[in-house]
């Protein structure tokens, strides 16, 4: 869970210096989920091998904070990276560090 602190405080930093109206939306999705998270893991399940067998539900959340498209995360980012076209170098790096992340958290998921 460091890792996605990380990757999403860097979402947070950037909708606070383009100036996005989606802050509170967005930090208060994140930290939702986040809690969420941190409140079904045990003892047993935080093995990086246990989690889909344990709880279809921390997987689910992983997908959600992961950013795959149905979900509401993937609007925000879809709406941060609207927001900062602008700047293409910033949008080339975001989109690396988005799917450098994306295949962090599936490696949970995905044994």
């Amino acid at each position: 869970m460091a890792y996605s602190s990380i990757s999403h405080t860097r979402f947070i930093l950037l909708i606070i210096i383009f100036r996005a109206k989606i802050r509170v939306i967005y930090f208060s999705t994140y930290l939702l989920l986040t809690i969420l998270l941190f409140l079904s893991f045990n003892k047993e399940s935080t093995e990086k091998v246990n989690i889909v067998k344990n709880s279809v539900f921390q997987a689910f959340t992983l997908l959600i904070l992961a950013g795959i498209p149905p979900f509401s995360i993937f609007f925000l980012k879809a709406y941060i990276f609207f927001c900062i076209i602008s700047n293409p170098m910033v949008v080339a790096l975001l989109i690396l560090r988005t799917y450098i992340s994306t295949y962090y958290y599936l490696s949970f998921i995905i044994p």
